[in-house]
């Protein structure tokens, strides 16, 4: 992939501004920053710095005629971006890296993040919260909305669905996505579900509690597959799983809930080095694929996936710290570091994703690399 055909994955960006006001050519700014942002550039003031110093860089790419807009005019121009069109590109964009590169996705993990610069203290919540479509197999970001609160999820997260391809796949959600709608979009595009359950469900968490208890959850020891950590500083961690095959004898939620298939439960073990007893954990969930007990645990595992990409986009990227929330701007920066660690999990080289980003600063043999795949 070259320049050329980078700008094409993103042909469908309108540009909002008065003709007659136009001093910056739209793409150059966009460029400009997606690479200043792989290159760990997080403030307005370092994306102009960074386009100065690679001026000269970028106008192998670009004629750049009236040069790097001030801090100012980046931020209008991102700011305007049509953040539903920029999901359309970024998902698109997705889809063609995951075909051109052969990569397999059977595991979709979906989760939310609220960006914890953007709380407004009058409104006491954040003001931008995304919901994210995360590939287990790969490690990338398949598809990304905005909701205005967690609670809103739920209308969320079908709209995401729609977005990404379903057939053939495992999508993952907590409880707060554990609706019959959600299930049945799952369903009706050829996937299966695997769906927390918490008490928002009671009818289906008094099965859980009821058939399923601490104490009878060692009758189905056959069903069963564990495993054991042993963690930093001696800390020692027992997982089991075990799954059990829904039958109509615990109740009547086969015609409630589309494909319901099975039963599982999760529980945690953990053991302190020096304690002489530990904690244990159990959590419920229901699915609509048949499967045994170890393929369920490694479903259970890989969701939490997720949290090591919100660890990223927090202690690398920063983005809780940023409190850029100027029209669409907090959103389509959102979008934009999501873009910039899909770049870099992308590339083969050895080392942490920082010690990448820092090449990419550097080194830019290697930028053009992790931007273009050549």
């Amino acid at each position: 992939m070259n320049y050329d055909e980078f700008k094409d994955h993103f042909n469908i960006l309108s540009d909002s501004r008065q003709e007659r006001k136009i001093t910056y050519n739209f793409f150059e700014v966009m460029f400009q920053v997606v690479t200043a942002m792989l290159c760990g550039m997080k403030t307005w003031d370092e994306i102009e710095a960074f386009g100065e110093e690679n001026l000269e860089w970028f106008r192998k790419f670009s004629p750049y005629l009236s040069g790097i807009p001030s801090q100012d005019t980046t931020a209008r121009i991102v700011g305007l971006v049509d953040p539903d069109e920029f999901s359309l590109c970024f998902t698109r964009w997705c889809n063609d890296i995951q075909y051109e590169k052969s990569l397999e996705t059977n595991h979709i993990a979906i989760d939310g993040k609220s960006l914890k610069g953007t709380y407004d203290h009058s409104k006491k919540k954040c003001l931008t919260h995304m919901v994210n479509a995360y590939s287990v197999d790969t490690g990338l970001v398949l598809g990304q909305l905005k909701t205005s609160s967690k609670s809103n999820e739920i209308t969320t997260i079908p709209e995401l669905l729609k977005l990404i391809r379903v057939k053939g796949r495992v999508i993952s959600v907590d409880a707060m996505g554990c609706q019959r709608a959600i299930a049945e979009l799952i369903v009706a595009r050829k996937g299966d579900y695997l769906m927390s359950v918490k008490d928002n469900q009671p009818s289906l968490h008094k099965v859980f509690t009821k058939h399923f208890s601490l104490e009878q959850l060692s009758r189905y020891a056959s069903d069963s597959f564990e495993q054991e950590e042993i963690g930093q500083r001696g800390r020692k961690i027992l997982r089991s799983y075990i799954v059990v095959p829904f039958t109509d004898k615990l109740g009547d939620f086969a015609s409630k809930w589309k494909g319901l298939k099975s039963l599982c439960i999760a529980t945690t073990y953990q053991q302190k080095n020096g304690e002489p007893s530990g904690g244990l954990g159990v959590r419920y969930f229901i699915s609509s694929k048949d499967m045994k007990a170890e393929e369920f645990g490694k479903l259970c595992r890989g969701h939490w996936g997720v949290e090591s990409m919100h660890w990223w986009l927090d202690a690398v990227m920063n983005e809780d710290d940023s409190r850029i929330t100027y029209k669409h701007a907090s959103e389509n920066l959102s979008r934009i570091r999501q873009m910039c660690m899909n770049f870099i999990k992308l590339v083969e080289m050895k080392g942490t994703l920082k010690r990448r980003q820092l090449k990419c600063a550097l080194n830019t043999e290697f930028r053009e690399r992790v931007l273009f795949g050549t």
